[in-house]
């Protein structure tokens, strides 16, 4: 392996606004997962790089997509923090 990833991920770039910008569309062109029975399949979620500056100023969850886990996760506001 030469470590690049064979997995094709679509996401929004924000050519049609910014409300989606960075989110996950489609995972080798499918639109959700099937690996479990709930939400956790949707692919409604970013891959932690990229994100809508209305998303970050909402201080409502961010969502990751891992591959690993085979599902979203979310990332919850906790404070603001000065850098």
């Amino acid at each position: 392996r030469n470590g690049i990833s064979q997995d094709v991920i679509t996401i929004y770039s924000g050519t049609l606004g910014f409300d989606n910008f960075g989110i996950i569309n489609r995972y080798n062109g499918r639109e959700k997962m099937d690996s479990w029975k709930s939400d956790c399949n949707s692919l409604d979620a970013g891959d932690g790089s990229l994100y809508s500056p209305y998303t970050l100023k909402s201080k409502q969850p961010i969502y990751i997509y891992t591959k690993e886990f085979c599902r979203r996760i979310p990332l919850m506001y906790e404070k603001h923090a000065e850098a």
